[in-house]
């Protein structure tokens, strides 16, 4: 199963998750446990207090993830510039990290992997829930 996953750290205990697989988009709020160069399902641990919203991407946002996955899979790129206070983005494709750098310098990215973020923010829109579900 081909997949890709952006993991968005804000710089607090908790990070927004953007999953896509297959023909379904899975956000939310959590965290991941032990990933570094390669990520698995148990890595992640959802907040259960925010609410984790599915999507079923239609047949044109399938085809765009499958294109962006099939030109990331062999990817790898690390941003050496580090900015304090700022959301790093960490991307992985069939659980392999394949990206990861910081929104401010997100114009030094290849163009491929600034795709591949922006299509997915823009699909788990809102993003990050300020506020837990009461």
């Amino acid at each position: 199963m081909k997949s890709m996953i952006l993991v968005m750290d804000f710089g607090d205990s908790e990070c927004q998750i953007i999953k896509c697989c297959d023909s379904m988009l899975t956000y939310g709020v959590g965290y991941v446990e032990t990933a570094n160069k390669t990520i698995s399902e148990s890595d992640v641990a959802w907040n259960s207090s925010y609410p984790i919203i599915k999507k079923k991407l239609g047949v044109a946002q399938q085809k765009t993830m499958q294109v962006a996955i099939s030109k990331l899979d062999n990817t790898s790129y690390i941003d050496p510039i580090a900015v304090k206070d700022n959301v790093e983005y960490t991307l992985y494709v069939n659980n392999r990290k394949v990206a990861s750098g910081y929104k401010a310098c997100m114009d030094n990215f290849p163009v491929e992997i600034q795709t591949a973020i922006k299509q997915m923010t823009s699909w788990a829109s809102p993003l990050y829930h300020k506020e837990p579900k009461a």
